[in-house]
């Protein structure tokens, strides 16, 4: 799909479903140009109205649209993009994954090890606890509305 196509496209959600194919369905030009709306798409949903429909919610809307952003950030390899959009939505086990793999195939193994060792959801506990599993207590919010 070329730029001049998808500046025709009424819904940049229509095409990107599944994600993980959407990138494989453009040229470079055409990745380029769904980025800008799938971006601007991101950057509009942080001013979303409250009690929208089903699927166009603030949350669902900037969660959808990160996605998005990440599989193109990743067909791209533009891994400055990837780790400032992280920064927007919160780092996980598979973005520091994402982005070790993107250091790898530039030949940067120590940064590329440096995310793996990010990706540890905890450190390792004290020498003065015993025993392999050590409960955690967290407080937890319920609401129905």
């Amino acid at each position: 799909m070329s730029a001049d196509e998808i500046k025709n496209t009424p819904d940049v959600e229509a095409v990107a479903a599944p994600e993980k194919d959407a990138a494989k369905a453009f040229d470079k030009a055409g990745l380029a140009a769904f980025e800008r709306q799938v971006r601007a798409r991101f950057e509009a949903a942080a001013t979303a109205k409250p009690g929208q429909p089903p699927g166009h919610e603030r949350e669902y809307l900037r969660r959808h649209c990160g996605e998005v952003l990440r599989t193109i950030y990743l067909a791209q390899k533009n891994v400055a993009a990837y780790v400032a959009l992280t920064t927007e939505t919160g780092l996980t086990a598979e973005d520091c994954h994402a982005v070790a793999s993107m250091l790898v195939t530039r030949r940067k193994p120590d940064e590329a090890l440096a995310w793996v060792e990010r990706a540890q959801p905890l450190p390792p506990p004290p020498p003065d606890i015993a025993g392999t599993l050590i409960p955690i207590v967290v407080p937890l919010s319920y609401n129905i509305r």
